[in-house]
């Protein structure tokens, strides 16, 4: 559902539990509260393991429970950088598995299913981060409108890689932001830096952290200025496990319901190799 101008009136948290409670329907499901307990525990901490966007991004739960939009422009005091604010629409990242064959190993195989469905979400939640998701107004990060570009050289020259990490960070904080910092890059541009590592002083300038991840192409690397005015992931619905009584044994569904907001586009820089 794409908003538009303000976002709808969030209901009160009473009446979302109780909604929240009748679609989870997990009074349906072949588990006890225990094994309840045991599937939220392990895709939780699947989820954590896996999950890359919220090591470096503030995250703001809680939002509105009960509304389909969020604002998603620029922050106060940054609207000459940014665009008009706008409505943003939530993202649903979902992974969903059937209900195993009963037995001895029953709750097993369900706690196996879960972690890698919590896994399939965490992917595809930092694939929303990164990479957005046009047809819900989502851009990401590194393609986000009015971010900074830098040409990024061959890093096979360990001082070449120096000078560009220095150049973006300098980009950054000639334009008004101070961090903390973040550099999000692929596995092999981080084995470039080479068996002692960047200098200290360099490492400890990206206080936000250093983040490789797959979901980055080899020929782009990323350098943010976070912090919860110029950009953060807003969370409606924790990473939580539905059960859907469809078909004869019915299916498990985990789902999150989450929003990258970029308040101001001007504290990412990206450093590419094409513009080289």
């Amino acid at each position: 559902m794409r908003g538009r101008g303000l976002p709808m009136r969030p209901l009160p948290r009473t009446v979302w539990r109780r909604i929240i409670a009748d679609y989870l329907r997990r009074d349906q499901a072949p588990l006890s509260p225990g094994d309840w307990a045991a599937v939220d525990a392990a895709v939780a901490e699947s989820h954590a393991a896996h999950a890359v966007g919220r090591r470096f991004l503030p995250v703001q739960e809680g939002v509105a429970p009960g509304i389909a939009v969020l604002p998603g422009g620029p922050g106060p005091g940054r609207e000459r950088r940014g665009r008009p604010e706008r409505g943003l629409s939530l993202g649903l990242v979902h992974s969903d598995f059937p209900v195993p064959p009963r037995g001895p190993g029953f709750l097993p195989a369900v706690l196996r299913a879960g972690r890698e469905a919590a896994r399939t979400c965490a992917l595809a939640e930092d694939h929303l981060i990164l990479h957005g998701h046009p047809a819900l107004g989502h851009q990401g990060l590194l393609g986000a409108r009015g971010r900074n570009v830098l040409p990024l050289g061959d890093w096979r020259r360990p001082e070449r890689a120096r000078e560009d990490l220095i150049r973006g960070l300098e980009r950054l904080v000639r334009r008004g932001f101070r961090g903390p910092f973040a550099l999000v890059l692929h596995p092999d541009r981080l084995a470039a830096a080479g068996p002692g590592g960047w200098p200290p002083d360099l490492a400890r300038s990206f206080a936000a952290g250093i983040v490789p991840t797959w979901h980055m192409g080899r020929e782009q690397v990323l350098i943010a200025s976070v912090n919860p005015d110029t950009m953060d992931l807003a969370v409606a619905q924790p990473l939580t496990t539905a059960y859907l009584p469809a078909g004869e044994a019915g299916q498990f569904r985990v789902f999150a319901l989450v929003a990258l907001r970029t308040k101001d586009p001007g504290a990412i820089c990206t450093l590419e190799a094409w513009r080289s």
